[in-house]
């Protein structure tokens, strides 16, 4: 019996495409965007290494085994400055998978978008606020490099401008994860990532 491909499970009207036909086989969306942004965040901790006069081999090796351990459950491999690079990759692959969306909305703000169940709604546009909050952070990132901070800063900064737009964009998700039927499980991570890294900048800031 020929069962249907994934794509002609989902809905085929116009919009993102769940799935890719990569080499005959059909690869979820999300997948293959994580690999292109997994790609690109280990090609620029290598290129920040080798500037900085470290084997960028090592660094390159090490940030894809900590991308390894965050596939497999935990999100360690948000604390790479290389997620500034992948992570717009990634939530495009959000967008076009249909996870992480916005809440529906019919306000101005609204986009036509489908979730992972190929249903079609007026949502929040969360994965393209987030994927705009990458790309800022990153220009940032780019501007702020010639100057000479002490060893860690960058990567504590990255730290809190990741919680910071967690925090606020997390409200806006349609299924969050909750504690206790109330409490947003991923808002309290980014909450403490900003008091965190926040804090030891300040800290450092001052200690200097």
């Amino acid at each position: 019996m020929n069962l249907p491909s994934p794509a002609s499970r989902a809905d085929n009207g116009p919009g993102y495409p769940r799935y890719f036909r990569i080499a005959g086989r059909w690869v979820n969306s999300f997948k293959v965007f994580l690999c292109v942004g997994i790609y690109l965040g280990i090609l620029v901790i290598a290129a920040i290494a080798h500037s900085s006069g470290i084997p960028p081999l090592g660094v390159a090796l090490g940030s894809l085994a900590l991308a390894i351990i965050g596939l497999a459950g935990a999100r360690v491999y948000h604390l790479l400055a290389g997620i500034l690079a992948g992570g717009f990759w990634v939530r495009l692959g959000c967008a076009f998978n249909g996870c992480c969306g916005g809440r529906e909305t019919r306000g101005w703000c609204g986009v036509c978008l489908h979730d992972t169940r190929g249903v079609r709604r007026r949502r929040v546009p969360v994965q393209f606020l987030e994927m705009a909050w990458w790309l800022l952070g990153g220009i940032g990132f780019v501007w702020l490099w010639p100057q000479s901070f002490p060893p860690g800063n960058y990567a504590l900064g990255v730290l809190a401008w990741y919680g910071l737009g967690r925090f606020f964009l997390e409200p806006l998700r349609e299924a969050p994860d909750l504690i206790a039927g109330r409490v947003r499980i991923n808002q309290c991570v980014a909450a403490a990532l900003v008091l965190g890294a926040g804090g030891a900048l300040l800290a450092r800031a001052f200690a200097s």
